[in-house]
């Protein structure tokens, strides 16, 4: 199952920077436009085929408020960062968006401590190895999302190439994601899908770091920018994976959907601040400056990759509860 997901996820990302490449060309609208046709197939598929899972414990409504909440928090942090550089880090607008942030996020954790159907639920939260795998993707995809920005703005402002090349030097660091997924299917019983996240995430700073040694203003895509692509793609493949894996055996099975969801919230948040981050910190640099302050971007992306290695490498580590904690624990991947 994991294996299956993996492939069919690599081969989305392979297939998308070349195709996203081609509907740019096209006109920038069908990159919105597209998603409508896939989404109504999706829906119709999985009405048909895709068993629904519910927890029987699970009383009431979600806590729509508290959803609000967290939107509104996380949408307010994200404006502070893309708009500080142009307002200002101490000016009134971003202090009173980072302080609005700071004020409905804490609400959403209050509303989450008391509603019976919380956004974030306590219980599974508690479970140390979840924990530390949702703080792992939050890093992880931290990284992930500023790195696929930084490569098609690299490509495109700096070195000037077309939108559709660019999108073709991009694929190959989505197929070596694909083929490492496999990898990542075969070791992970034996090594622990946690040990491979760790590994994945080490090699994905590993390729960062190769950017910010070797790439200049001179374009040099197969000596300096496709080694580093490679080998972050084979991390990416590698750590993908996990996040689902570990999420899923630290709760027990009627819970996996929840953990599932959960996940995939704090990797949506990650990747979304990846890209405010990224974007605040590099600006728009003159081309004289370019290096340097892609330079910045790329440490700051290396950092929240590795911190996302060492989480999943914890979640690893973090004791099992016990039999009788709330979310019924089944023992984290070995």
């Amino acid at each position: 199952m994991i294996a299956a997901w993996a492939a069919v996820g690599a081969v989305g990302a392979a297939a998308g920077p070349p195709l996203g490449g081609l509907l740019v060309q096209a006109s920038w609208r069908w990159v919105f436009l597209v998603n409508v046709p896939l989404g109504l197939v999706s829906l119709w598929y999985a009405a048909r085929h895709v068993a629904e899972s519910r927890d029987p414990a699970s009383r009431g409504l979600p806590d729509l408020a508290g959803t609000l909440a967290l939107m509104a928090g996380i949408g307010s942090l994200i404006l502070a960062l893309v708009k500080g550089r142009e307002w200002g880090w101490g000016s009134a607008p971003t202090v009173l968006a980072l302080a609005l942030a700071a004020v409905l996020v804490a609400v959403t954790v209050v509303r989450s401590l008391r509603h019976p159907v919380p956004v974030l639920e306590p219980s599974i939260l508690r479970v140390p190895s979840f924990a530390f795998a949702i703080a792992s993707a939050l890093a992880f995809f931290t990284a992930f999302g500023a790195m696929l920005l930084s490569g098609v703005l690299f490509l495109t402002g700096v070195w000037g190439h077309s939108i559709l090349r660019a999108g073709l030097e991009l694929a190959p660091g989505p197929i070596a994601a694909l083929v490492f997924a496999v990898v990542a299917s075969r070791v992970g019983p034996r090594l622990g899908m946690a040990t491979v996240g760790a590994v994945g995430g080490l090699l994905v700073a590993t390729g960062l770091a190769c950017n910010a040694v070797r790439l200049e203003v001179a374009p040099d895509y197969l000596g300096a920018f496709l080694p580093g692509q490679l080998i972050s793609g084979a991390g990416v493949g590698l750590a993908m994976p996990a996040f689902t894996a570990v999420a899923v055996t630290a709760v027990s099975a009627r819970r996996f959907s929840t953990a599932i969801g959960i996940s995939s919230m704090f990797r949506q948040v990650g990747g979304a601040l990846g890209v405010a981050a990224f974007v605040a910190i590099v600006g728009t640099p003159t081309r004289g400056a370019a290096i340097e302050s892609y330079r910045h971007g790329w440490y700051f992306m290396i950092v929240a990759a590795a911190v996302g290695s060492l989480l999943m490498l914890a979640a690893r580590l973090a004791p099992v509860p016990a039999p009788s904690a709330p979310t019924e624990a089944v023992p984290a991947v070995a």
